[in-house]
């Protein structure tokens, strides 16, 4: 009884992770009463117990590295689109003033054609000479447009760039912002202020960019361009589509606002209820 005893308190104590102390019991083995081995088991789960703890906040620490990795990939990242967002938010506010001024060139075009403006206003994702056919309707616009492509595309292939750059931001700040609300869950002003700053900047800088793109006549720019990429090649703007796809979605800016940044809606009210406390 005493030897099956001694193997049954072995058995339980082959679990115990330190070299020492199995050394120790061991030695002991011989000299052991039996009713010892039921405190030394008893040890023994104190130990498991505490190379389980050290198991999890080794795994809780690896996870931890792994999100201040993420993070600070993602906060690089954030901080580099809000000063883009500073930069597009100036230059669209400066476009949208130049476009009011008689020496924009589609301010010319709108007030020598007022019906090929309305028209091409009207269709603006509809392709004016393949689908439209406004070369039809409005031959002496189409023809003055294509005798001054050259000069044209000079001033309007900048503008239809930063179109391009705008709906690439616009796409870009979007998943931006919903991936890190959902590592900011933790993170709260007090913590980490900086960081829910740049958050709150990108996410106002981009409202204001879609409420600031109803001031140009992108439509128009789109539409004019086209005629003139294809009197010059015979080709369409490159991702003429992606743009009337953004142009589409710009007629109803609050649903487009909702659309993009409903993933961050709760963590946005959070910032912006603690703000009203803190002042």
């Amino acid at each position: 009884t005493c030897g099956t005893s001694i193997l049954v308190a072995l058995h339980c104590l082959r679990h115990l992770h330190t070299h020492r102390l199995d050394i120790v019991l061991h030695q002991q083995l011989l000299h052991t009463p039996v009713l010892q081995w039921c405190q030394l088991f008893n040890h023994s789960c104190v130990i498991d117990n505490y190379c389980g703890l050290a198991m999890d906040e080794a795994l809780k620490h690896h996870q931890h590295l792994q999100f201040c990795k993420q993070l600070g990939s993602l906060q690089q990242q954030l901080c580099e689109d809000t000063y883009t967002s500073d930069g597009l938010l100036s230059s669209l506010y400066a476009l949208g003033k130049y476009m009011e001024t008689p020496s924009c060139c589609l301010v010319q075009l709108a007030a020598t054609f007022p019906e090929f403006a309305a028209k091409i206003q009207r269709f603006g994702a509809v392709h004016p000479l393949r689908e439209l056919h406004i070369e039809q309707m409005e031959g002496a616009a189409v023809e003055t447009i294509s005798s001054s492509a050259e000069a044209l595309a000079r001033e309007l292939q900048p503008m239809y760039r930063e179109l391009q750059e705008l709906g690439k931001f616009m796409a870009r700040a979007s998943s931006l912002l919903a991936n890190l609300h959902q590592l900011l869950i933790p993170i709260t002003m007090a913590t980490a202020p900086e960081l829910i700053e740049f958050f709150m900047t990108l996410f106002c800088n981009t409202i204001k960019i879609v409420l600031l793109m109803e001031q140009v006549p992108w439509k128009t720019l789109v539409q004019v361009y086209t005629i003139v990429t294809t009197a010059m090649d015979g080709n369409s703007p490159p991702g003429r589509t992606a743009v009337c796809e953004l142009l589409e979605k710009l007629q109803d800016p609050v649903k487009l606002l909702q659309e993009m940044f409903q993933p961050i809606s709760s963590r946005v009210s959070q910032v912006e209820a603690a703000g009203l406390v803190q002042q």
